[in-house]
């Protein structure tokens, strides 16, 4: 049933454009068309299953001034994430988090979660073709989900407050696909792309998440001038296995790609000692055809401190050209287990405690554990 709901209305900030949502949603409407023009959001469209939602190109929802301490905790989000939806569709328009006037007191803020789109245990969801700026906290945040699409997504905002990640996907989540990711130079207050299989659950923007594997999740064509971190794999106990990323042409302000397990963090997940020959389970990852570049001093492109059996880099390359110094190496490596670490066809054998950086332009990189020694 198509909706018959009149969102002109809810158009020029007049009134909530959740409300004309819903009222479609009651009346069983699960195929939904919104026209160009302005809409107010004041909470979260609770999308049920078996929905598509269409938006003109030219279709703003701006999420309206916060009021604490009961502001809305996300835009949109499925129905019932405790027993699950399924196949959900959202494609075309224009999602502004407004987080200049919804800002968070902090990355612990406990009254504002600040999340723009948030779906968890659904199956079967695509998202595409939107344009999504200034969240307060992730722009697009998934846990629990399967058989899912992100395609054709443009980040366009310019505030970048603290853990503003871009595509943040969690366990237990598998057989996904993200394509044709752009962001403006300047946009990012953390991670572009995060595959996160554990995290820190007391922040409230991971509220009612749960740590879990990450399978078969494939990353293709990103472009990203000036980002904050172009992509982050988060695993301490939980794995990253059989994900790839390709066609990517990353600028990067602290991060190129971020494997470190929370160490720098405010609040580590986990103490060193404890863990000897090092944490995490990243297992048959690639990367092929990545360019990066650093668009401030700091960071070296690639940290590598998560355990990887069978880590593949095939045709990267460095832009020292784009760079304001050279003041960090292509490659670090440490705090892992026993390795082998093979660049550009040389072998080194890396024993737990060492450290070892590479700095080349150009660089195939295969990074294996060593077990059973």
């Amino acid at each position: 049933m198509k909706s018959i709901i009149d969102f002109a209305e809810a158009s020029v900030l007049r009134t909530d454009v959740g409300k004309a949502f819903e009222a479609a949603f009651l009346a069983g409407c699960r195929e939904i068309w919104v026209p160009e023009g302005t809409y107010r959001l004041e909470g979260t469209i609770e999308v049920p299953s078996d929905t598509r939602i269409e938006l003109d190109p030219k279709a703003l929802i701006i999420a309206a001034p916060g009021k604490a301490p009961t502001r809305r905790m996300h835009m949109i989000a499925n129905r019932d994430p405790e027993k699950g939806d399924r196949n959900i569709t959202i494609r075309g328009g224009i999602f502004d988090g407004n987080c200049g006037e919804n800002a968070r007191e902090s990355y612990k803020d406990p009254g504002f979660i600040g999340l723009m789109f948030d779906f968890r245990n659904v199956d079967g969801l695509t998202l595409e073709d939107i344009e999504a700026k200034n969240a307060s906290s992730y722009h697009f945040r998934l846990g629990g989900v399967k058989n899912f699409a992100i395609r054709r997504i443009r980040f366009t905002g310019l505030l970048t407050p603290l853990c503003q990640d871009g595509i943040h996907v969690c366990g237990p989540s598998e057989h996904g696909e993200i394509t044709d990711i752009y962001a403006v130079p300047g946009s990012m207050g953390d991670d572009l792309i995060a595959l996160n299989a554990d995290d820190d659950y007391k922040y409230p923007h991971n509220w009612g998440l749960v740590p879990g594997y990450i399978r078969d999740v494939h990353v293709k064509n990103v472009v990203a001038e000036d980002c904050f971190t172009g992509v982050r794999l988060l695993s301490i106990r939980e794995e990253i296995a059989d994900c790839s990323f390709s066609d990517m042409r990353i600028g990067f302000r602290e991060h190129g790609v971020n494997m470190d397990a929370t160490r720098y963090c405010m609040d580590p997940l986990f103490d060193n000692d404890a863990y000897p020959e090092g944490v995490g389970a990243i297992r048959n990852l690639r990367m092929e055809n990545v360019t990066m570049w650093k668009t401030t001093p700091g960071r070296p492109v690639f940290t590598f401190e998560t355990n990887c059996d069978h880590f593949v880099v095939k045709n990267f390359r460095r832009l020292r050209e784009k760079e304001p110094e050279n003041d960090a190496p292509t490659l670090l490596l440490r705090n892992l287990a026993k390795s082998c670490v093979t660049v550009n066809g040389e072998e080194q054998i890396l024993l737990p405690g060492e450290t070892a950086a590479f700095d080349p332009d150009c660089m195939d990189l295969v990074v294996e554990r060593i077990c059973g020694d």
